[in-house]
């Protein structure tokens, strides 16, 4: 895992990509992202927060794709499904509780196709953070 700065490149711009696998991983935006292979069927969702609220980046995000519960860092993750119909339900962790911003939405999936879906934080915790398709 790369931690530090590479030359050229600043803290918010994406580095070169690092090859694990069959998923492609950059590093930049407030964490991790996993980049799909060009043919693969999923979903991308990828969690940002508001400026104001930079403390929520010491916690830690659930993404729920069908049920199927996940706890991810902040930023883009790529979660490979079968094509069709997903509900993505996506919140954070903040303090004592385990679901803050909570919101979902259904995204449909073709085969060989990739969904990109954003969650934004709320600007405040005890309200629903915004998820939309974005591609």
């Amino acid at each position: 895992m790369h931690y530090g700065f590479i030359a050229g490149e600043s803290f918010f711009g994406l580095v070169t990509p690092l090859k694990v696998g069959g998923t492609i991983i950059e590093f930049g935006d407030w964490g991790a992202m996993t980049v799909p292979a060009s043919d693969a069927t999923g979903i991308v969702v990828r969690t940002r927060i508001i400026p104001l609220a930079f403390l929520l980046l010491l916690f830690k995000t659930n993404v729920a794709i069908d049920g199927f519960d996940t706890v991810q860092s902040w930023g883009s993750h790529f979660f490979p499904t079968a094509p069709g119909r997903h509900e993505v339900r996506v919140s954070f962790r903040y303090i004592f509780s385990r679901t803050m911003g909570e919101n979902s939405i259904v995204v449909d999936v073709a085969a060989g196709q990739t969904v990109h879906v954003q969650y934004r934080s709320p600007w405040l915790v005890f309200l629903k953070g915004s998820l939309k398709i974005t591609g």
